[in-house]
């Protein structure tokens, strides 16, 4: 496992997952999936996942949505097909064809693509490019995949069985509004779920150590990951406003309201012509 040796700090559960998911996929479908809030990890160990996946000389196609691309019809599938899709357009039927390379931006046509046609064509390019070498669809953040990418994989991925298909997905969860349980179309049986869990104290110091080169008194520590609640982003940022000289104390460390105040405080402390390059970055 070459590819794991930088491995994340406090994540031999979560790693352990990964190539047990990757030697199943050799023989049949399946849904390696990375779940919990926001800064806990998920995105650190999906990156993991696909650079092993990667190291075993899989296919490995990515998606990265956002929120603002939730409006972006078939951006997700844009993402993910880009390097799929002349592999396997050649034996298509026309109609079918032209539905998803007009999905994919790559002729014109005068009305919407019809979404079955879509659908149709991309379990045909998945199957395709999974006969030649396992294949794994990458999406992190899944909770913000587009509305009509959501529809074709989840009519591709409930009828995929024996082929070598795998995907690799983070989602976010939060107790401010409902999001997808699972990778859409996927069975539960076959969605493998890793709850990423707070970090323990220890790994959180060494997180701290290998991260920030900041070493904190016990004291301090404890206290640090009982505000952070073991939440590696959040331990990460308190690090950095103690190695700025922040007192160690309950009000110096105070967990922001949201991961927009926590940012705005970080760039709060940039000079002026960092913060210009910032701004128009």
């Amino acid at each position: 496992m070459s590819s794991l040796t930088a491995a994340p700090v406090g994540r031999d559960p979560e790693l352990a997952t990964i190539p047990q998911f990757l030697d199943a996929i050799r023989d049949r479908f399946g849904v390696l999936l990375f779940s919990g809030p926001a800064g806990i990890g998920k995105t650190t160990l999906w990156e993991a996942a696909v650079a092993e996946a990667r190291g075993r000389g899989y296919r490995v196609v990515i998606s990265r949505p956002t929120e603002v691309e939730t409006a972006l019809a078939f951006a997700a599938l844009n993402d993910l097909f880009a390097d799929l899709v002349d592999d396997g357009l050649g034996d298509l039927p026309e109609p079918q064809r032209i539905a998803l390379e007009a999905a994919l931006l790559r002729v014109s046509v005068a009305d919407p693509p019809e979404a079955l046609a879509v659908s149709v064509a991309a379990r045909h390019v998945i199957r395709r490019a999974a006969a030649e070498r396992p294949l794994v669809l990458a999406i992190d953040d899944v909770q913000w995949l587009d509305e009509p990418s959501t529809r074709v994989l989840d009519f591709v991925l409930r009828r995929l069985d024996d082929e070598r298909v795998g995907v690799i997905a983070s989602r976010r969860t939060t107790d401010d509004f409902d999001l997808p349980a699972l990778v859409p179309g996927a069975a539960a049986e076959r969605v493998t779920v890793v709850d990423v869990l707070p970090l323990s104290i220890d790994a959180v110091d060494r997180l701290l150590r290998s991260r920030l080169g900041v070493e904190l008194a016990r004291p301090v520590l404890v206290r640090l990951h009982a505000v952070s609640g073991g939440n590696p982003f959040y331990a990460l940022e308190l690090g950095r406003s103690l190695a700025r000289g922040a007192r160690a104390d309950s009000e110096a460390l105070a967990v922001p309201p949201s991961l927009d105040a926590l940012v705005a405080d970080r760039l709060a402390g940039l000079d002026a012509d960092a913060e210009a390059a910032v701004l128009i970055a």
